[in-house]
């Protein structure tokens, strides 16, 4: 073996690094954003319902950015829907009800860490940037009721049934 001086890696080679690291996430990022798409197309009761979930700030080469699960619980008195939004504020968040869609959006600002003014960035997996959820809401709901809260990163809205919206049982008599 021969002896070689260590060098310091090359600026351009280790940015050439990342950016074939960014590419590579690219593909598995848009397939999972079509698979979401799908499933919603196919809850929204259309395979091309209208519904489809609207991307806000991208990842590097168009990869999509962070859409916030959610969970919908729907009752004969409410629905109520639960969304996880770790990291944001209560003024950064904007929800919108009407009879058929609930709407959530809002954006993750980046946080500025001013102690650290020196160095570079050598991984971030944590994704910033604006976000939109439209949910598609049962019928009979009554939006002008709705109610948010907002509390540990998890954001709840229930949306009460109107009341000549709950199902009533039928009795069947014999006969004809």
């Amino acid at each position: 073996m021969t002896d070689m001086p260590e060098t310091a890696p090359d600026a351009e080679t280790e940015e050439a690094r990342r950016s074939i690291a960014a590419r590579g996430l690219a593909p598995l990022w848009k397939l999972r954003d079509e698979i979401d798409a799908l499933f919603e197309d196919i809850h929204a009761g259309s395979a091309f319902g209208p519904l489809r979930r609207r991307l806000g700030a991208a990842m590097p080469d168009g990869a999509a950015a962070h859409v916030p699960p959610v969970e919908m619980v729907a009752s004969d008195e409410e629905v109520r829907v639960t969304a996880e939004l770790p990291g944001l504020h209560m003024k950064d968040i904007d929800v919108q009800v009407s009879d058929t869609t609930l709407t959530i959006s809002g954006e993750k600002r980046e946080e500025v860490d001013a102690r650290d003014g020196a160095g570079e960035l050598a991984l971030c997996e944590r994704r910033y940037g604006a976000f939109c959820r439209v949910i598609r809401l049962p019928e009979g709901v009554d939006p002008d009721a709705a109610k948010a809260n907002f509390a540990n990163g998890v954001l709840t809205v229930r949306v009460p049934r109107r009341p000549e919206a709950a199902p009533r049982r039928i009795e069947v008599k014999p006969g004809g």
